[in-house]
């Protein structure tokens, strides 16, 4: 089955992402800005037949209308903390194999509809020996931060999936504005900061408000990095911005 998560950045969608492909699903994550339209779009595409939404999100999920979609169940207050209350705190994994598609991530539709790009489990254990192993060096005493969505692949990685791999921390924020973002660096001593480079460059102009010494790695997605952007942060902060792009793909 194909499993569609709708919500912000919190701890459940988190659980459900780890529990779904645990249960040998595949998982269709998506930003919580999308329309019931959209939504309909990606459930059609990848033939979902399950649901999971955060209750906040319930009024566009509810609009939803597709022949796939065969169960909704939503949380926070809702019918999934019900179900668990009883259930074994021990669940035994079915055997999916490396080449198994993991996930569905959808692109972002400038170009006609939405593609899909299928990612393999031995994908999300090779991202992790990649990118942040030679460009972050994380520790179990980083603690991860940021802006982007988990349905989408730049926050997916940055907020889940590096910290969980190296043992690390994360702080998730389901309304990341500049300022919750360095209040947040500042209180919480973050270390490894995800966002894209509109915010990086906001973030620039307020620095000199908050303490962000414990700040050491920076990462940007989600848009071309700006070299005045780059250069801004740098000469404000000494840190060299790490630019990533075309996750999905």
């Amino acid at each position: 089955n194909r499993v569609l998560l709708r919500s912000a950045n919190n701890p459940m969608m988190v659980a459900c992402w780890f529990a779904v492909l645990k249960v040998g699903g595949i998982v269709v994550a998506t930003m919580p800005l999308l329309r019931a339209k959209e939504i309909t779009t990606i459930i059609d595409c990848a033939e979902i037949s399950h649901a999971f939404c955060d209750s906040d999100l319930a009024e566009e999920m509810n609009l939803v209308t597709s022949d796939f979609l065969k169960h909704i169940c939503f949380y926070r207050n809702s019918d999934l903390e019900k179900l668990i209350e009883n259930k074994p705190k021990t669940f035994v994994n079915y055997p999916s194999k490396s080449n198994d598609v993991a996930l569905i991530g959808f692109t972002s539709g400038t170009t006609g509809l939405p593609k899909m790009t299928a990612h393999y489990h031995k994908d999300i254990l090779n991202i992790c020996e990649a990118f942040p192993n030679y460009s972050l060096q994380p520790t179990e005493n980083d603690i991860f931060i940021g802006s982007p969505p988990i349905g989408f692949t730049f926050g997916l990685g940055g907020l889940v999936l590096f910290p969980m791999y190296f043992g690390a921390s994360t702080f998730l924020i389901e309304k990341p504005s500049p300022d919750v973002l360095l209040q947040a660096i500042q209180d919480y001593k973050i270390t490894i900061c995800f966002t894209a480079p509109t915010a990086w460059r906001v973030i620039t102009t307020k620095i000199q408000d908050y303490n962000i010494s414990s700040l050491r790695k920076c990462v940007s997605a989600g848009e071309t990095l700006p070299l005045k952007v780059w250069q801004d942060w740098f000469d404000a902060t000494g840190l060299k911005i790490i630019d990533g792009i075309g996750a999905t793909e």
